[in-house]
Protein backbone atom coordinates (compact mmCIF):
# COMPACT_ATOMS: atom_id res chain seq x y z
CA UNK A 1 0.00 0.00 0.00
CA UNK A 2 2.84 2.37 0.86
CA UNK A 3 4.59 1.66 -2.47
CA UNK A 4 1.39 2.29 -4.41
CA UNK A 5 0.61 5.45 -2.44
CA UNK A 6 4.17 6.76 -2.71
CA UNK A 7 4.20 6.25 -6.46
CA UNK A 8 0.91 8.07 -6.81
CA UNK A 9 2.10 10.93 -4.63
CA UNK A 10 5.32 11.27 -6.60
CA UNK A 11 3.36 11.33 -9.84
CA UNK A 12 1.10 14.11 -8.49
CA UNK A 13 4.10 16.10 -7.21
CA UNK A 14 5.89 15.70 -10.54
CA UNK A 15 2.78 16.69 -12.45
CA UNK A 16 2.16 19.83 -10.38
CA UNK A 17 5.77 20.95 -10.42
CA UNK A 18 6.12 20.25 -14.15
CA UNK A 19 2.90 22.17 -14.80
CA UNK A 20 4.37 25.14 -12.93
CA UNK A 21 7.56 24.98 -15.01
CA UNK A 22 5.54 24.81 -18.20
CA UNK A 23 3.43 27.84 -17.24
CA UNK A 24 6.53 29.84 -16.29
CA UNK A 25 8.21 28.97 -19.60
CA UNK A 26 5.01 29.81 -21.47
CA UNK A 27 4.90 33.27 -19.90
CA UNK A 28 8.58 33.79 -20.66
CA UNK A 29 8.16 32.79 -24.30
CA UNK A 30 5.09 35.01 -24.69
CA UNK A 31 7.04 37.97 -23.31
CA UNK A 32 9.84 37.22 -25.77
CA UNK A 33 7.39 37.01 -28.68
CA UNK A 34 5.64 40.26 -27.68
CA UNK A 35 8.91 42.17 -27.32
CA UNK A 36 10.37 40.78 -30.54
CA UNK A 37 7.29 41.54 -32.62
CA UNK A 38 7.03 45.11 -31.30
CA UNK A 39 10.72 45.71 -31.94
CA UNK A 40 10.39 44.28 -35.43
CA UNK A 41 7.39 46.48 -36.23
CA UNK A 42 9.14 49.65 -35.02
CA UNK A 43 12.16 48.69 -37.11
CA UNK A 44 9.89 48.30 -40.14
CA UNK A 45 8.59 51.83 -39.55
CA UNK A 46 12.16 53.16 -39.44
CA UNK A 47 13.18 51.20 -42.51
CA UNK A 48 10.13 52.47 -44.41
CA UNK A 49 11.04 56.01 -43.35
CA UNK A 50 14.53 55.66 -44.83
CA UNK A 51 13.06 53.71 -47.76
CA UNK A 52 15.90 51.17 -47.31
CA UNK A 53 13.55 48.35 -46.23
CA UNK A 54 16.52 46.27 -45.05
CA UNK A 55 15.46 42.76 -44.07
CA UNK A 56 18.66 42.30 -42.05
CA UNK A 57 17.71 45.19 -39.74
CA UNK A 58 14.29 43.67 -38.99
CA UNK A 59 15.77 40.21 -38.45
CA UNK A 60 18.38 41.63 -36.09
CA UNK A 61 15.75 43.49 -34.04
CA UNK A 62 13.53 40.40 -33.76
CA UNK A 63 16.35 38.06 -32.75
CA UNK A 64 17.87 40.52 -30.27
CA UNK A 65 14.65 41.11 -28.33
CA UNK A 66 13.64 37.45 -28.45
CA UNK A 67 16.96 36.18 -27.12
CA UNK A 68 17.22 38.99 -24.56
CA UNK A 69 13.92 37.75 -23.15
CA UNK A 70 15.08 34.16 -22.88
CA UNK A 71 14.26 32.57 -26.24
CA UNK A 72 16.72 30.35 -28.09
CA UNK A 73 17.69 31.93 -31.42
CA UNK A 74 17.39 28.58 -33.19
CA UNK A 75 13.73 28.40 -32.14
CA UNK A 76 12.70 31.90 -33.26
CA UNK A 77 10.77 32.40 -36.50
CA UNK A 78 9.14 35.49 -38.00
CA UNK A 79 7.15 36.56 -41.04
CA UNK A 80 6.18 39.96 -42.42
CA UNK A 81 2.51 40.88 -42.36
CA UNK A 82 0.55 43.68 -43.99
CA UNK A 83 -1.77 46.13 -42.20
CA UNK A 84 -4.50 43.47 -42.03
CA UNK A 85 -2.21 40.86 -40.47
CA UNK A 86 -1.92 38.73 -43.61
CA UNK A 87 1.49 37.17 -44.25
CA UNK A 88 3.49 38.67 -47.12
CA UNK A 89 6.96 37.08 -46.81
CA UNK A 90 9.46 35.50 -44.41
CA UNK A 91 11.78 37.58 -42.23
CA UNK A 92 15.38 36.61 -42.91
CA UNK A 93 15.14 36.17 -46.65
CA UNK A 94 17.72 38.89 -47.24
CA UNK A 95 17.60 42.00 -49.43
CA UNK A 96 14.63 44.32 -49.02
CA UNK A 97 11.28 43.46 -47.51
CA UNK A 98 8.03 44.14 -49.42
CA UNK A 99 6.82 47.73 -49.42
CA UNK A 100 3.41 46.63 -48.15
CA UNK A 101 4.89 45.11 -44.97
CA UNK A 102 3.58 46.83 -41.82
CA UNK A 103 4.51 44.40 -39.06
CA UNK A 104 5.85 41.01 -38.05
CA UNK A 105 4.45 37.82 -36.58
CA UNK A 106 6.99 36.15 -34.29
CA UNK A 107 6.88 32.56 -33.10
CA UNK A 108 9.09 31.07 -30.37
CA UNK A 109 9.17 27.57 -28.94
CA UNK A 110 11.02 25.49 -26.37
CA UNK A 111 11.10 21.93 -25.07
CA UNK A 112 10.51 21.96 -21.30
CA UNK A 113 11.74 18.86 -19.41
CA UNK A 114 9.34 17.44 -16.85
CA UNK A 115 10.06 16.55 -13.24
CA UNK A 116 10.00 12.82 -12.36
CA UNK A 117 9.39 11.83 -15.99
CA UNK A 118 9.45 8.11 -15.12
CA UNK A 119 6.34 8.56 -12.99
CA UNK A 120 4.63 10.92 -15.46
CA UNK A 121 5.47 8.97 -18.58
CA UNK A 122 6.41 12.26 -20.35
CA UNK A 123 10.02 13.40 -20.64
CA UNK A 124 9.47 16.88 -22.13
CA UNK A 125 6.68 19.15 -23.35
CA UNK A 126 6.78 21.53 -26.34
CA UNK A 127 5.82 25.08 -25.27
CA UNK A 128 5.15 27.80 -27.83
CA UNK A 129 4.40 31.50 -27.91
CA UNK A 130 3.49 33.86 -30.74
CA UNK A 131 2.66 37.54 -31.21
CA UNK A 132 1.88 39.89 -34.08
CA UNK A 133 2.68 43.62 -34.00
CA UNK A 134 1.66 45.97 -36.80
CA UNK A 135 2.01 49.64 -37.66
CA UNK A 136 -1.66 50.53 -38.00
CA UNK A 137 -2.96 53.73 -39.65
CA UNK A 138 -3.92 56.52 -37.31
CA UNK A 139 -4.62 60.22 -37.53
CA UNK A 140 -1.77 62.63 -38.16
CA UNK A 141 -0.61 64.62 -35.11
CA UNK A 142 -2.57 67.75 -34.35
CA UNK A 143 0.62 69.79 -34.01
CA UNK A 144 4.19 69.66 -35.25
CA UNK A 145 7.41 71.60 -34.95
CA UNK A 146 10.07 72.21 -37.60
CA UNK A 147 7.55 72.03 -40.43
CA UNK A 148 8.63 73.15 -43.89
CA UNK A 149 7.23 76.50 -45.05
CA UNK A 150 5.71 74.88 -48.11
CA UNK A 151 2.39 73.06 -48.38
CA UNK A 152 1.39 69.96 -50.33
CA UNK A 153 -2.08 68.88 -51.35
CA UNK A 154 -3.50 66.09 -49.20
CA UNK A 155 -4.93 64.51 -52.34
CA UNK A 156 -1.38 64.13 -53.68
CA UNK A 157 -0.25 61.88 -50.82
CA UNK A 158 0.59 58.31 -51.77
CA UNK A 159 2.62 55.97 -49.58
CA UNK A 160 6.14 55.81 -51.00
CA UNK A 161 5.10 58.04 -53.86
CA UNK A 162 7.45 60.73 -55.14
CA UNK A 163 6.58 64.41 -54.81
CA UNK A 164 8.36 67.59 -55.89
CA UNK A 165 7.79 70.35 -53.34
CA UNK A 166 8.62 73.00 -55.93
CA UNK A 167 6.70 71.38 -58.77
CA UNK A 168 3.08 71.76 -57.68
CA UNK A 169 1.44 75.17 -57.83
CA UNK A 170 -1.75 75.92 -55.92
CA UNK A 171 -5.08 75.72 -57.81
CA UNK A 172 -4.95 79.47 -58.51
CA UNK A 173 -1.42 79.13 -59.91
CA UNK A 174 0.62 80.71 -57.11
CA UNK A 175 3.52 78.86 -55.41
CA UNK A 176 2.63 76.91 -52.23
CA UNK A 177 5.21 78.74 -50.10
CA UNK A 178 3.89 79.59 -46.62
CA UNK A 179 4.40 82.58 -44.38
CA UNK A 180 4.54 80.71 -41.08
CA UNK A 181 4.87 83.98 -39.17
CA UNK A 182 1.12 84.44 -39.69
CA UNK A 183 0.69 81.36 -37.47
CA UNK A 184 3.13 82.42 -34.79
CA UNK A 185 6.46 81.10 -36.07
CA UNK A 186 9.51 83.16 -35.02
CA UNK A 187 10.59 85.75 -37.58
CA UNK A 188 14.20 86.43 -38.45
CA UNK A 189 13.82 89.47 -40.67
CA UNK A 190 13.41 89.43 -44.46
CA UNK A 191 11.04 86.90 -46.02
CA UNK A 192 13.85 85.03 -47.78
CA UNK A 193 15.72 84.61 -44.50
CA UNK A 194 12.60 83.32 -42.81
CA UNK A 195 11.95 80.74 -45.54
CA UNK A 196 15.55 79.51 -45.31
CA UNK A 197 15.61 79.30 -41.52
CA UNK A 198 12.21 77.61 -41.31
CA UNK A 199 13.58 74.95 -43.68
CA UNK A 200 16.87 74.15 -41.98
CA UNK A 201 15.45 72.22 -39.01
CA UNK A 202 16.82 74.31 -36.15
CA UNK A 203 15.11 77.70 -35.95
CA UNK A 204 11.57 76.83 -34.79
CA UNK A 205 12.30 77.11 -31.07
CA UNK A 206 9.29 75.98 -29.03
CA UNK A 207 6.78 77.00 -31.70
CA UNK A 208 4.28 74.41 -32.94
CA UNK A 209 1.95 74.56 -35.91
CA UNK A 210 -1.44 73.25 -34.80
CA UNK A 211 -4.07 71.99 -37.23
CA UNK A 212 -6.59 72.32 -38.68
CA UNK A 213 -5.95 75.98 -39.34
CA UNK A 214 -5.61 78.54 -42.12
CA UNK A 215 -2.02 79.54 -42.92
CA UNK A 216 -1.10 82.60 -44.97
CA UNK A 217 0.90 82.37 -48.18
CA UNK A 218 4.27 84.04 -48.67
CA UNK A 219 4.60 86.91 -51.13
CA UNK A 220 6.77 84.86 -53.48
CA UNK A 221 8.17 81.41 -54.21
CA UNK A 222 11.54 81.71 -52.40
CA UNK A 223 12.48 78.24 -53.66
CA UNK A 224 16.19 79.12 -53.67
CA UNK A 225 16.05 80.11 -49.98
CA UNK A 226 14.11 76.95 -49.07
CA UNK A 227 16.60 74.83 -51.03
CA UNK A 228 19.48 76.38 -49.05
CA UNK A 229 17.70 75.57 -45.80
CA UNK A 230 16.93 72.01 -46.91
CA UNK A 231 20.59 71.37 -47.76
CA UNK A 232 21.50 72.51 -44.25
CA UNK A 233 18.75 70.26 -42.87
CA UNK A 234 20.21 67.24 -44.67
CA UNK A 235 23.66 68.04 -43.33
CA UNK A 236 22.38 68.53 -39.79
CA UNK A 237 20.37 65.29 -39.62
CA UNK A 238 23.34 63.28 -40.88
CA UNK A 239 21.20 60.41 -42.18
CA UNK A 240 22.51 58.04 -44.84
CA UNK A 241 20.43 55.51 -46.76
CA UNK A 242 21.46 52.11 -48.09
CA UNK A 243 22.71 53.64 -51.35
CA UNK A 244 25.06 55.92 -49.43
CA UNK A 245 23.00 59.05 -50.16
CA UNK A 246 22.59 61.72 -47.48
CA UNK A 247 18.96 62.55 -46.76
CA UNK A 248 16.64 64.28 -44.31
CA UNK A 249 13.19 63.42 -42.97
CA UNK A 250 11.05 66.55 -43.08
CA UNK A 251 7.50 67.34 -42.01
CA UNK A 252 5.27 68.83 -44.68
CA UNK A 253 1.96 70.63 -43.96
CA UNK A 254 -0.87 69.12 -46.01
CA UNK A 255 -3.81 71.26 -47.19
CA UNK A 256 -7.26 70.41 -48.48
CA UNK A 257 -8.38 73.80 -49.82
CA UNK A 258 -6.59 76.98 -50.89
CA UNK A 259 -7.38 80.57 -51.82
CA UNK A 260 -5.31 83.33 -53.35
CA UNK A 261 -3.93 84.29 -49.93
CA UNK A 262 -3.90 81.16 -47.75
CA UNK A 263 -4.24 77.40 -47.47
CA UNK A 264 -6.26 75.31 -45.02
CA UNK A 265 -3.81 72.88 -43.41
CA UNK A 266 -5.42 69.68 -42.09
CA UNK A 267 -2.45 67.50 -41.17
CA UNK A 268 1.19 66.58 -41.71
CA UNK A 269 3.09 64.08 -43.82
CA UNK A 270 6.71 62.98 -43.69
CA UNK A 271 8.96 63.25 -46.72
CA UNK A 272 12.34 61.63 -47.24
CA UNK A 273 14.40 64.01 -49.35
CA UNK A 274 17.96 63.41 -50.50
CA UNK A 275 20.47 66.22 -50.66
CA UNK A 276 21.25 65.33 -54.28
CA UNK A 277 17.61 65.92 -55.21
CA UNK A 278 17.47 69.50 -53.92
CA UNK A 279 18.04 72.38 -56.35
CA UNK A 280 16.67 75.96 -56.56
CA UNK A 281 14.02 74.66 -58.96
CA UNK A 282 13.28 71.16 -57.64
CA UNK A 283 12.99 69.41 -54.27
CA UNK A 284 11.86 65.89 -55.02
CA UNK A 285 11.25 63.45 -52.17
CA UNK A 286 9.37 60.29 -51.20
CA UNK A 287 6.38 60.17 -48.88
CA UNK A 288 7.12 57.73 -46.07
CA UNK A 289 5.27 56.53 -42.97
CA UNK A 290 6.07 58.11 -39.65
CA UNK A 291 5.20 57.07 -36.08
CA UNK A 292 2.49 59.31 -34.71
CA UNK A 293 2.83 58.00 -31.14
CA UNK A 294 4.00 55.01 -29.20
CA UNK A 295 0.46 54.37 -28.01
CA UNK A 296 -2.92 55.26 -29.41
CA UNK A 297 -6.10 53.99 -30.97
CA UNK A 298 -5.68 52.71 -34.53
CA UNK A 299 -8.16 54.23 -36.94
CA UNK A 300 -8.47 54.64 -40.67
CA UNK A 301 -8.10 58.40 -41.11
CA UNK A 302 -9.36 60.34 -44.09
CA UNK A 303 -7.19 61.37 -45.70
CA UNK A 304 -4.46 58.92 -44.67
CA UNK A 305 -1.27 61.00 -44.48
CA UNK A 306 1.04 58.17 -43.53
CA UNK A 307 0.84 58.35 -39.74
CA UNK A 308 1.07 55.01 -37.94
CA UNK A 309 0.91 53.67 -34.40
CA UNK A 310 2.62 50.36 -33.55
CA UNK A 311 0.49 47.96 -31.53
CA UNK A 312 0.18 44.29 -30.65
CA UNK A 313 -2.51 42.82 -32.89
CA UNK A 314 -2.44 39.33 -31.39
Amino acid sequence: MFAITAASMLAVVGLLYSFGLILAQRRSLQTAADAASLSGAWTIVRELASDDRADSSVLGAVVQLATTNGADQANVSAVYVDATGAQVSVVGGGGTFPVEARGVRVGVKSQVPTVLPAFLGVWQVLVQGSATAVAAPTAAPSSASLVLPIAASASAYAAHGTYDLFGHALPAGQPPTLNLATSGAPSFGPAATNEQYWSDGQHAGTWLLTVPRTVGLADGAYFDAIATGLHDNVRRQGLMDASGAAYALVTVPMYDTASSSNVHVIGFAQLKIRGADITPTSARGTFVNYPAAAFGVPIVPSPDLGAVVVRLAS
